[in-house]
C-alpha cells in the first residue's frame, strides 16, 4: 500500500501549495449571486502543525511507516519550490491612467427620469465620476422591432451633457419568459427541466446559447444598441457591458444549474459526436454502454467523472462563443469602443455552475472585466488572482454589492475599494444600492475613496517587492474538489506567501479543466454525488453511528443521514456532532489501485472541534486528529481489493455543541 497524507490545523499554513494539492487530488482524472445577495463563503483559518508527505514506502500488504518534518523544514521547502517555479511565468505590466467610481442603476422596473435624476445628483454630490445603467433587452425591445431608445437616451443624455460624467451600459439579452420574440424553448432549463427564472418579477430568465433563434435575436439586439448609441454618444461611453443572466452579469446564473433545455441537450451532444466520432468511442473512454449518441444525457452538475468533465468543457465553449459573438458585432460597429463582462466569480465554489472558472479564456475579446467579491474575500487575492492572467490590454474591476451584506462595516467595505485599487483595479462599482439610509451611513466611506484614488494625484499601484513567488491555480483539481474549502485554501494560501509584507505573489491560474482530454476510463466515486443513495443496496457508501461500539445504519430523513437519536447526522455537505461516533464507510465495488481523498473544514467557529481518523479494513491507517479550526485534507493512495473498506470516523471532542463540520470525500480508481 502507497500512501501520503496532508493535515493542516490551526493558524499558519507550511505545506507548498503545489504539492499539497497535486498530492490531494492527483488521481481526479477523467472525471449565487443577485442584486440582493453576492457570493460569499464561510472563512476557515489554517494551520501550523502539519505532517509532510512521505514518497512510496509501504507495502501492498498494508503497512505503513510515517515521517514527522517540522514547520521549519516545510517552510523551507515551500520556499526552495516557489522560487523554482518563477522563472517561467512573467508579470503582464499594467498602466492605469485614471480610476472611477460609478453607481448602477438598474432598470427592471419602468423608472420616471425625475427619479433617475435625483439618484444622479445625489451620487455626484458624493463624487461618483461615472454611472452604470442597466438597459434591459425587455425594456429597450418590448415587441420585435420596437425600439424605447427615447427612454434610455434620456438617462445617458443627464449623465454626459448635463452633469458631465462618464457612462457605462450595460446591455442585458436576458428576457421575461412572457414576451412575444421568444418562446419558451429558448430558454435556460434547470436539471429538474424548470424554465430558471429570476429578476425584478421572478419570470426573467436566461436565453439558452444552444438557440440559434435566441443568440441570432439577442445579437441582433445587442448589434442595435451599439449602432445608435455609439452614434450618439460615442467615447462618453466608457464601455459596453455584455451581460446574460438574470442579474446582469456575465455567465450562467448559478442559483438555476443551467443548461439542460432541449437546445443544449441536442448541442452537447453533437459536441461528444464531433469531439469522438463513434458511439464506441465515446463508451470506451467513459466506461458506458449508449448505443447512440442521442440517448447521452449531461449529467448532474456536481459530477466529476469523465462526462462531467465533457459537460463542463462544453458550457464554457458555450459562454465562451456568446461572448465572442457579441465582442465582434461590437468591435465591428466601434472598433475602438471597450466590451466589458462581469463575473459573480471566477474563484469560488459556485464556479461549476457560473461556468466562470476558465475566465482568461472567456475574456480572450473582452477589455473589461468585473469580479463580484464579497465582503469577506482578501481583495488582494481577488485582483491578483485575475490581473496576470487577462490580456495586457484588459482593465478590471470590483463591485460593491449591496449595503451590510454579510454584516459589513464602512471600514469593510472601505477595505474592499482600497485594496482593489491598490492592486490594479481602474473601476469600484456599487450595485443594489437605494439613496436612502444605508447610503448615506456609508457616504464618507465612498468619498474617502474617491479622493484618494479617483483625483490626478491618485497612489501607484502596488509596486513588485523584493521577493516575487509564482501561485500556481490548478482548474481541475478545483473541479474535482467541488467544495468551498479548496478555493478557501488558495486564498489562505495567497495569505501566508504575503504576510511578511515583503512579497509579490504572481497568480498563474492553470486551465487543465477546459483544455483537458479525456481519454481512458476511470471509475470516480463521489459522495457528494452519490448522497441520497448513500446505504442503499449496491452502493459503495454507508453512514454509520455507533452505540456501545456497534455500527448502525442511518436512516435518510429529508435531506440527511441520521441515527435515530437524530444527532449526529449528515447532509450532502456538513456533519454534525452528537453524543455518539459516526462514520462514512467507502466499500470498494472492484479491485485495483485507488486514491482516497477527503477533505473537511469546521464550519462553526464556536465548540470545541471533533476527533478523525481513517481505518481501512478496520485498522488505524491515519491517527486521530483533533480538528478545531482550518482545514484538513486526507489522501491515500493505496491498492484495494473488492469488498475492502475504507472508514473515515468523527467523534466529539470534550462535548458536541456547535462542532459543524463541511466535507467531501471522493475515491478514484486509476
Amino acid at each position: 500500500m502507497n500512501f501520503s497524507k496532508i493535515k493542516c490545523i490551526g493558524v499558519i499554513l507550511c505545506v507548498l501549495l503545489s504539492l499539497i494539492l497535486m498530492l490531494t487530488f492527483v488521481s481526479c482524472e477523467g472525471s449565487t449571486n443577485n442584486p440582493q445577495d453576492s457570493q460569499s463563503s464561510p472563512t476557515t483559518s489554517v494551520g501550523e502543525e502539519t505532517t509532510e508527505p512521505t514518497p512510496d514506502q509501504t507495502s501492498s500488504e498494508g503497512s505503513e511507516t510515517q515521517s514527522q518534518i517540522t514547520d521549519e523544514t516545510m517552510a523551507e521547502s515551500g520556499s526552495d519550490e516557489t522560487e523554482a517555479e518563477t522563472e517561467p511565468f512573467k508579470e503582464i505590466e499594467r498602466v492605469v491612467e485614471q480610476r472611477y467610481f460609478v453607481f448602477k442603476v438598474w432598470n427592471f422596473g419602468e423608472r420616471k427620469q425625475a427619479d433617475f435624476e435625483a439618484i444622479v445628483d445625489a451620487v455626484v454630490e458624493t463624487g461618483c465620476n461615472a454611472i452604470k445603467i442597466h438597459v434591459p433587452w425587455g425594456k429597450m425591445e418590448p415587441d420585435k422591432g420596437i425600439y424605447r431608445f427615447d427612454y434610455f437616451d434620456a438617462m445617458i443624455d443627464y449623465v454626459v451633457n448635463t452633469k458631465g460624467l462618464s457612462v457605462v451600459l450595460a446591455i442585458d439579452i436576458s428576457r421575461d419568459i412572457n414576451d412575444t420574440i421568444l418562446s419558451n424553448d429558448d430558454f435556460m432549463r434547470t436539471s429538474d427541466g424548470f424554465i430558471s427564472v429570476g429578476g425584478g418579477n421572478n419570470t426573467w430568465a436566461q436565453i439558452s446559447f444552444s438557440s440559434e433563434t435566441a443568440m441570432n435575436a439577442a445579437v441582433e439586439y445587442y448589434e442595435n444598441c451599439i449602432s445608435h448609441f455609439h452614434a450618439r454618444y460615442g467615447d462618453k461611453v466608457l464601455f459596453y457591458q455584455a451581460t446574460f443572466s438574470q442579474y446582469a452579469e456575465t455567465e450562467y446564473w448559478p442559483a438555476g444549474e443551467l443548461d439542460y433545455s432541449l437546445n443544449a441537450v441536442k448541442a452537447f451532444r453533437a459536441f461528444l459526436e464531433e469531439k469522438y466520432g463513434t458511439i464506441e468511442k465515446l463508451n470506451e473512454v467513459l466506461g458506458t454502454s449508449y448505443i447512440s449518441f442521442k440517448i447521452v444525457d449531461p449529467p448532474a452538475p456536481d459530477a466529476v467523472d469523465g462526462l462531467g468533465v465533457l459537460w463542463y468543457q462544453f458550457r464554457h465553449a458555450q459562454l465562451k462563443s456568446a461572448i465572442d459573438r457579441l465582442a465582434s458585432v461590437q468591435k465591428a460597429i466601434a472598433p475602438d469602443s471597450k466590451i466589458g463582462v462581469q463575473f459573480g466569480s471566477v474563484f469560488d465554489y459556485a464556479n461549476d455552475t457560473r461556468g466562470t472558472a476558465a475566465f482568461a479564456s472567456l475574456c480572450e475579446n473582452v477589455d473589461v472585466v468585473f469580479v463580484d467579491d464579497a465582503p469577506t474575500y482578501n481583495h488582494r487575492w481577488s485582483m491578483d488572482y485575475i490581473r496576470n492572467m487577462l490580456p495586457a490590454h484588459a482593465q478590471y474591476g470590483n463591485d460593491i454589492d449591496a449595503p451590510t451584506q454579510n454584516g459589513a462595516t464602512p471600514d469593510v467595505y472601505k477595505a474592499q475599494c482600497m485594496e482593489s485599487y491598490e492592486h490594479g483595479a481602474t473601476y469600484i462599482t456599487l450595485s443594489n444600492w437605494q439613496i436612502d439610509d444605508d447610503y448615506y451611513e456609508y457616504e464618507d466611506t465612498w468619498k474617502e475613496v474617491i479622493a484618494t484614488w479617483c483625483t490626478e494625484d491618485a497612489p501607484k499601484t502596488i509596486q513588485k517587492k523584493d521577493n516575487v513567488v509564482v501561485m500556481e491555480v490548478s482548474l481541475y483539481q478545483m473541479f474535482c474538489c467541488k467544495s468551498f474549502q479548496c478555493f478557501q485554501y488558495y486564498q489562505q494560501e495567497y495569505e501566508r506567501l504575503t504576510a511578511d509584507g515583503n512579497t509579490t505573489v504572481l497568480v498563474n491560474v492553470v486551465d487543465d479543466l477546459t483544455t483537458r482530454e479525456i481519454e481512458k476510463y476511470q471509475a470516480v466515486y463521489s459522495l457528494r454525488h452519490d448522497f441520497e443513495k448513500t446505504n442503499a443496496v449496491g452502493s459503495p457508501w454507508n453512514f454509520f453511528s455507533y452505540k456501545r461500539g456497534e455500527p448502525i445504519p442511518m436512516i435518510y430523513d429529508t435531506d440527511r443521514w441520521k441515527d435515530e437519536s437524530k444527532t449526529p447526522f449528515f447532509t450532502q455537505t456538513t456533519f454534525n456532532c452528537g453524543t455518539r461516533d459516526a462514520g462514512v464507510q467507502f466499500t470498494a465495488p472492484e479491485s485495483g489501485k485507488i486514491t482516497y481523498t477527503a477533505v473537511i473544514a469546521k464550519h462553526d467557529a464556536n465548540g470545541d472541534g471533533a476527533n478523525i481518523w481513517l481505518l481501512h479494513n478496520g485498522v488505524e491507517i491515519y491517527p486521530t486528529v483533533t480538528l478545531d479550526a482550518g482545514i484538513l485534507f486526507i489522501s491515500f493512495d493505496l491498492t484495494v481489493a473488492e469488498g475492502d473498506t475504507l472508514l473515515l470516523m468523527f467523534d466529539k471532542n470534550q462535548d458536541a455543541g456547535s462542532d459543524v463540520f463541511y466535507f467531501d470525500i471522493r475515491v478514484d480508481y486509476k
